[in-house]
């Protein structure tokens, strides 16, 4: 019993160095602005009419170099009413 719960708690413990570390590439990719299409880490804009994705679509995504998360995106739009990038789905990317 106690050996598995010390797994647990090492996993658990893990999980959130991981999910840390994953928020501060994510920030710092986004703290770069607006790059280009390829190859850069930072808020890229979609083409075309961005990516449809449920019932929304989006037009930016914060894209990270990185192994553990290179597959993964921030999806948001820009909101003109406040002048900011609204950031609201964490999903795989969309290639």
């Amino acid at each position: 019993m106690y050996k598995r719960l010390d797994k647990t708690r090492r996993l658990q413990s893990n999980t959130q160095h991981t999910w840390k570390r994953g928020v501060d590439i994510f920030v710092s990719a986004m703290r770069k602005g607006v790059v280009g299409p390829k190859n850069e880490r930072g808020i890229k804009i979609l083409s075309g009419n961005g990516v449809k994705i449920g019932s929304k679509v989006y037009t930016h995504e914060i894209k990270v170099l990185n192994k553990q998360f290179s597959d993964y995106r921030v999806f948001g739009n820009f909101d003109v009413k406040t002048g900011q990038f609204i950031f609201d789905l964490f999903d795989k990317g969309k290639h």
